[in-house]
């Protein structure tokens, strides 16, 4: 399974306005978009500027084709939730 990572923002962004951002303007503001599969996936647990604890899980990604940014064969991803030590977020 492919995907698609516009590496500046989550599968899911929204603006300080709460409204979802558009793919086209998301990958406009990216700094790397690649095509990748996910070769493996590491959960960890992290603490956030409030104090809150949030299991954040770090995608480690084969690449295929680079769209924008800086060709590289392989990058890593973090997205927030996961599961970890029996809790899922």
């Amino acid at each position: 399974m492919a995907l698609l990572a516009a590496c500046a923002a989550s599968s899911i962004a929204f603006a300080s306005d709460s409204r979802p951002v558009p793919l086209a303007e998301r990958i406009q503001g990216a700094e790397v978009v690649v095509v990748a599969t996910p070769v493996s996936v590491d959960p960890s647990w992290r603490e956030n500027a409030f104090g809150d604890r949030l299991i954040v899980s770090r995608y480690m990604l084969q690449v295929h084709e680079t769209l924008k940014g800086r060709a590289a064969q392989a990058m890593s991803l973090d997205l927030d939730g996961g599961t970890l030590d029996g809790f899922t977020l």
